[in-house]
């Protein structure tokens, strides 16, 4: 006879699954309480399992196994075999748990891997503020020199892309520089004051989209791009820019970027169909930062919606976090003797200094999977907030958005921002 194709016939091996689940909905415990993860073995075919699980916590900044649970598990051929396992620790922090599952079915190896990360009392791992003495003047003095500039607003409609209900526009502004920054402008057609929003765009050089979907759903909405570049051309160059001035705060060019989301601000404001009382800012990753950083410096926000924000608790992100924060991380390799002077220029940007001076309701998420802007800096910047807040979590995302939580930020905003 033909051999068997491969993989046509199940192997017992193929047939033993892992599965994990707990009642905890956000993988968030307090020191003196253990998840209960519900762990189920099943061989699917006609040969028993027999083996073990071994359960690893590691510390989530030194990757340090802290602790280790083995179990021994056995399924019936055919059938599944549960255990409960709970996972916490005394030391408040972050932690990834490794559960694996070794042992034999029909005479082969079984080897399955699940992976997670928990929380133990987050809000007392958070380290302290190191605002520096004089964050407020800086800030108040930098506002002042952006609105002795004039914004030089210039508008060109986008006939071609405007509908019946909803009005395209390129919008070129002025900041804190002499060179112009680039967005999108829409507004509903329909006459009177509607809501506006500001979108801040997540980090690198790339085009972005127009919103003219909120404009045709009854909001303005201006989205701005921060590197000087218009909003949609075919090609951008895609230089990495988070270490560029960053010797000085005075020259660091979140300076400019923070200065264009208040400027915006200004441009909404400016205009008849705005109702100034419904002003909100959202982003997700860089634009999460900028929202924080938005409703910080300009109290003209009434709302702020940070998804899995960066920008936040620079000396952690230093520590944990992949790219971009990587480009720091590169740049003080190259330049140790900077490293004073560096977290000096960033405590001014740092989304957890700035937290404390919001004044606006606050809904932000975080992903506990995400290695690019991790959980303990997004929850030093949500700690420090002292408005209304609140905080999605998602266990199982890594750096990415939540179409749940897109539905909640929107009915949250109509709540607090009803349409006319």
């Amino acid at each position: 006879g033909h051999d068997r194709l491969a993989g046509g016939e199940a192997s017992a091996a193929n047939l033993v699954t892992l599965d994990v689940t707990t009642t905890d909905s956000d993988y968030i415990t307090s020191a003196d309480t253990r998840l209960p993860f519900l762990i189920r073995v099943r061989s699917g075919g006609d040969q028993p399992f027999a083996g073990k699980l071994t359960a690893t916590l590691h510390d989530y900044e030194t990757r340090q196994e802290v602790d280790r649970t083995e179990l021994p598990l056995t399924a019936p051929a055919g059938g599944s075999a549960g255990a409960v396992l709970p996972l916490g620790r005394e030391q408040a922090g972050w932690y990834d748990a490794k559960l694996q599952l070794t042992g034999q079915c029909g005479g082969q190896a079984i080897n399955l891997t699940k992976e997670f990360t928990i929380g133990v009392d987050p809000a007392k791992a958070v380290p302290p503020l190191y605002r520096p003495a004089d964050l407020k003047e800086f800030w108040a003095k930098t506002l002042q020199e952006l609105a002795a500039r004039p914004m030089n607003a210039r508008l060109t409609p986008m006939e071609s892309l405007s509908t019946d209900r909803a009005a395209v526009y390129k919008l070129q502004l002025q900041g804190l520089v002499d060179e112009p920054f680039f967005a999108w402008y829409v507004h509903p057609k329909k006459p009177g004051k509607h809501p506006a929003t500001l979108l801040v765009p997540g980090y690198g050089d790339h085009g972005i989209g127009n919103p003219r979907g909120l404009a045709e759903a009854g909001i303005c909405a201006v989205s701005i791009q921060v590197r000087h570049t218009d909003v949609d051309l075919p090609k951008y160059e895609g230089k990495p820019y988070m270490t560029l001035g960053i010797d000085s705060p005075e020259t660091y060019v979140y300076r400019d970027i923070y200065c264009m989301g208040v400027r915006a601000i200004d441009f909404l404001l400016s205009r008849p169909e705005v109702d100034p009382e419904k002003v909100m800012v959202q982003g997700m990753s860089q634009g999460g930062g900028l929202s924080i950083a938005t409703a910080a410096l300009d109290p003209r926000v009434k709302l702020a919606a940070a998804e899995v924000p960066f920008l936040c608790d620079y000396p952690e992100a230093l520590k944990v976090a992949s790219y971009p924060y990587g480009e720091i991380r590169n740049y003080l390799n190259e330049h140790p003797e900077r490293r004073e002077q560096v977290l000096r220029t960033l405590s001014y940007f740092d989304g957890m200094n700035l937290a404390p001076e919001i004044r606006c309701p606050v809904v932000m998420t975080v992903g506990l999977r995400d290695r690019v802007c991790p959980p303990p800096t997004v929850w030093a910047a949500y700690h420090y907030i002292t408005a209304p807040k609140q905080i999605f979590v998602y266990p199982a995302m890594g750096h990415a958005v939540s179409s749940e939580f897109g539905q909640a930020r929107e009915q949250w905003a109509r709540t607090l921002m009803p349409l006319p």
